[in-house]
């Protein structure tokens, strides 16, 4: 598990399964926060197999790994979307990483 201490924009308490996710991805998904510097809220972290076939995720799920979270940012419009698009590129170019980034609808408050 990561010391979130060492995290700038998350504390434990923002995710429902802290001890399973995977301390190299928290921290690029910090750093992704940070260059978007725009507040993400966690909707969906950690998965067991049961949660993960219940939501309708793919077996092959990293949320299953620890490697993925769903988040969605207030206010929703193309200016802060860009924020994180381009906080994403950033960090896969940086660290040789790829994110799968996937738009959908957050909740409606």
């Amino acid at each position: 598990m990561i010391d979130f201490t060492l995290l700038r924009h998350f504390a434990k308490s923002e995710f429902d399964h802290p001890r399973e996710l995977q301390p190299a991805f928290l921290l690029l998904l910090d750093n992704i926060r940070d260059i978007a510097d725009i507040p993400f809220h966690i909707t969906s972290d950690y998965r067991t197999p049961d949660e993960n076939k219940r939501v309708g995720g793919s077996s092959t799920s990293l949320h299953m790994q620890g490697a993925a979270v769903d988040f969605v940012i207030f206010p929703w419009n193309a200016a802060e979307l860009w924020k994180v698009v381009r906080a994403v590129a950033l960090v896969e170019a940086a660290y040789s990483v790829t994110f799968e980034l996937k738009l959908g609808h957050g909740p409606s408050n």
